[in-house]
């Protein structure tokens, strides 16, 4: 699309459809710009009023979106420093995982206490809940597919977990994610 759109710049459904690729992103200006573009270039009420749709609901999109990344965030980086006492660097701004914008490292802060897997299951349930409500508003934002993929690995989901992190990594971005390996002769 960005190719087509330099070869034919005045095309509005370029623009729409530039426009609707960094919506899913959950990069609002460079949607809002492509959105302003489509809708000046636009012939049609039908066409404008599409346009005018898209540009109404960005905020609102938005904040649905950081919400629900924000209650996601807390309760996994919750889970994670009940179990085995991990914390990202710089907790003190209460910002835990951080997304794709920070790294998860052991803080070691608690010794780690044992989780049952029913408390576990019902934390990452919640967390669920809390991503695909992000993702119904963002569904290619990468903050929201590292936290499921991360989810997705503590629910022993490897290969749903790589296509979320295929998303963020097709961005150009680190993919951020705690594993543990168990050998055999692991008791």
């Amino acid at each position: 699309y960005l190719k087509a759109d330099s070869l034919i710049p005045n095309f509005p459904q370029t623009k729409r459809r530039l426009g609707l690729m960094y919506e899913m992103f959950g990069n609002i200006e460079k949607a809002r710009d492509y959105f302003v573009a489509y809708k000046n270039l636009s012939q049609t009420t039908t066409d404008k009023a599409d346009a005018d749709a898209h540009l109404n609901g960005l905020n609102q999109k938005k904040e649905q979106y950081e919400t629900s990344i924000k209650k996601a965030d807390d309760i996994l980086a919750e889970l994670l420093d009940r179990w085995v006492g991990i914390d990202s660097a710089g907790n003190h701004d209460n910002n835990k995982l951080k997304g794709s914008q920070g790294r998860v490292t052991s803080n070691r802060t608690r010794a780690g206490a044992p989780v049952s897997a029913e408390y576990a299951q019902h934390q990452l349930e919640l967390a669920f809940k809390e991503l695909q409500i992000a993702q119904s508003a963002f569904p290619l934002a990468p903050e929201g597919n590292e936290l499921s993929g991360l989810a997705l690995l503590l629910g022993q989901n490897g290969q749903a977990a790589q296509r979320h992190f295929d998303a963020v990594v097709s961005q150009h971005l680190p993919a951020y994610f705690f594993a543990g390996i168990r050998d055999s002769k692991d008791k």
